[in-house]
């Protein structure tokens, strides 16, 4: 098994003033009795769950998911305490900048990075997502006695919470949007862009995204809205094959989600599928190979359309993952797990591509409105290794498309 190809850094970001964070400080020895976890309410247990996992994502190239499941005791939680979490982590991450700014005026020194997660993720429920601020401060602080390095500033971190909670919202005229990216994005932007459009987008970075589905061919559109708005999910036809839904929630629970009419796919996403079938005239019959395939909405994008796909990960697990969706979907697709860069040795047999699609590894930039911690997981040094990482790929696919085959390219990521 080769190694996988997306680049990974431990290290510390290096952002200005507003972004930093010491994560290596050693968190200071009390004597406190260590409270079992179990005992804790449902509250209390979901906060605890959020500020460790904060402090697994920040500087590492882990999602708001991932950073979630490693931590014990979050997959028995039900649907709608998952959710919470979901819902706790992203909003600190769109106002990470802010959060920063206001807690800055309470704490004379920064404490160690488990508490300083449990201030950043109760300042965002109390002043961005409006949650009872007595439930806020205490099951934070009841959170907070369970961690030997947290234990000790209880008393702190209940003073700061209740200073946040009666003059932290008058603070944030002080900081712009802009804060809440990290300088070396920003500032990339504003050169790709304008100073005006960099904003623009600093702007949506703190606003909560639609939810896009893609709907199988074959699948009513206006029937499934229909359906969709009377279980109380506002939805309408977007282009193509999308629908956008306003709200979130437990999807499984959504009609048409059991039938595999449809799975989530951001329409932005599901662009480089719909060009290749506008080139080709028709994707029906058509081989087709998906390559980094993983999450796997272009491989049920052109099963959909009737094509022989042929579609290849690194990741085992994450295939798994592709494997379900088809199978719930009824579309099929030929799932092989490889490294894109030596795919004669991982495939046995002759590879001849008619068409490949390459969605490469990058900082995924532009997905910041449905995953906030991509612009926190990244590094400038993550990005050079990237460009680089793309490149060989090209090349590595470009030896097994046919001649007159077509090789389409695509990223997530804002950076030009």
């Amino acid at each position: 098994m080769s190694k996988s190809l997306h680049t990974s850094s431990s290290h510390k970001s290096s952002h200005r003033n507003r972004h930093k964070s010491r994560p290596g400080r050693k968190a200071r020895a009390v004597s406190a009795r260590q409270v079992d976890i179990s005992m804790l309410g449902q509250g209390a247990k979901s906060r605890l769950i959020c500020a460790r996992a904060l402090q697994t994502i920040w500087g590492k190239t882990i999602s708001i998911e991932e950073g979630l499941d490693k931590q014990n005791g979050f997959k028995d939680f039900p649907s709608r305490d998952r959710a919470f979490c979901r819902l706790v982590l992203s909003t600190t991450f769109r106002h990470w900048g802010q959060i920063n700014h206001i807690l800055k005026q309470y704490l004379s020194k920064e404490p160690p990075i488990f508490v300083m997660s449990m201030l950043r993720i109760a300042t965002a429920q109390s002043l961005f997502l409006d949650m009872a601020d007595h439930a806020v401060v205490s099951e934070s602080c009841e959170a907070l006695k369970t961690d030997r390095g947290g234990a000790g500033f209880v008393g702190m971190a209940n003073a700061v919470l209740r200073r946040v909670i009666e003059s932290g919202r008058s603070h944030l005229g002080a900081v712009p949007p802009s804060h809440n990216i990290p300088d070396w994005i920003f500032s990339q932007w504003v050169k790709d862009y304008s100073k005006m459009d960099a904003r623009r987008m600093a702007m949506q970075f703190m606003k909560t995204p639609p939810l896009d589905l893609s709907v199988r061919m074959g699948v009513d559109i206006d029937d499934l809205c229909e359906k969709l708005t009377n279980y109380g999910i506002k939805a309408e036809p977007l282009m193509g094959q999308t629908i956008r839904c306003e709200t979130a929630g437990n999807i499984t629970q959504w009609p048409g989600f059991e039938e595999g009419d449809w799975w989530v796919q951001d329409v932005a996403s599901s662009l480089p599928v719909q060009m290749l079938n506008e080139h080709l005239g028709s994707l029906n019959g058509k081989n087709i190979w998906d390559l980094c395939a993983v999450p796997g909405g272009k491989t049920l994008q052109l099963a959909s359309f009737g094509a022989n796909v042929t579609a290849v990960d690194i990741s085992a697990r994450r295939l798994e993952r592709l494997k379900e969706n088809l199978s719930r979907c009824h579309l099929q697709a030929e799932l092989k797990e490889a490294n894109i860069l030596e795919l004669s040795k991982n495939i046995s047999e002759p590879i001849v591509m008619d068409h490949a699609i390459l969605d490469a590894p990058c900082t995924a930039t532009g997905t910041f409105r449905r995953n906030p911690e991509v612009l926190y997981n990244r590094k400038r040094r993550d990005q050079d290794n990237l460009i680089k990482l793309q490149a060989k790929m090209l090349d590595s696919i470009a030896e097994h498309i046919k001649p007159g085959g077509t090789l389409t390219y695509c990223t997530c990521s804002l950076q030009k």
